[in-house]
């Protein structure tokens, strides 16, 4: 394990040295293949990791097809693209905040791409995202610029996912948690103007504005 750990470090430094420098399409694959190979949750939760910090690597890159990170993750079949979801869900839910962001910032390429917005996340691995998503929009302190980030990753997993299409899960407590957001933001403007767009964004984006709370929550 404290081996795993000092990868991780060894990657973050790789990263934060140089941001010009992108790991090279072994490494990625090498890590890749660690991932799907691993039996123990936490070593796939700690090389899950380990491709978060690699993908920030890419995040200048000026076409998506050049992240290296995310062209392996289109080669991954069923069972290897769940273990990454698990790895995924684990990490969100006892990183740190820097491994949030990394962890955020990647499932936001995963949904720009679309080979993988649709196919990547199992309907049931995308319901314990949007509700890990949810329980920190409406946990997170205010002032909290993580917060902004899940609000982020919740709009493009609303936006470009299968979950409009596929029962639109968790949408009246999607929608009470933004709502919560904005009443934040309404009594006390010295809190992140940037979430308080990001929500506004959403909302507008599916037209939630216009309709009555209890519309929202019905849908009728």
């Amino acid at each position: 394990m404290r081996s795993f750990s000092r990868l991780v470090a060894a990657c973050t430094m790789f990263k934060t040295e140089d941001h010009r420098a992108k790991p090279s399409d072994d490494l990625v694959r090498a890590m890749m293949s660690l991932m799907t190979e691993t039996r123990d949750e936490s070593t796939l939760e700690i090389m899950v990791t380990v491709l978060c910090v690699l993908n920030a690597c890419f995040h200048d890159v000026p076409d998506l097809h050049q992240n290296l990170v995310l062209r392996a993750c289109t080669d991954l079949d069923h069972y290897e693209k769940r273990a990454c979801a698990r790895g995924l869900m684990r990490a969100l839910n006892t990183a740190n905040e820097e491994i949030s962001k990394l962890c955020l910032s990647f499932v936001r390429v995963l949904m720009d791409e679309k080979r993988t917005s649709h196919s990547f996340f199992y309907i049931s691995d995308m319901n314990v995202m949007i509700d890990i998503l949810v329980r920190e929009i409406r946990d997170l302190p205010s002032e909290s610029l993580l917060r902004v980030d899940h609000l982020k990753t919740l709009e493009k997993i609303l936006l470009l996912s299968s979950w409009f299409d596929t029962g639109r899960y968790a949408r009246a407590d999607i929608v009470h948690a933004l709502e919560l957001v904005v009443h934040e933001y309404d009594n006390d403007h010295s809190f992140s103007k940037e979430a308080h767009d990001a929500v506004r964004s959403v909302l507008t984006l599916f037209s939630f504005v216009r309709l009555s709370f209890h519309e929202q929550i019905t849908g009728k």
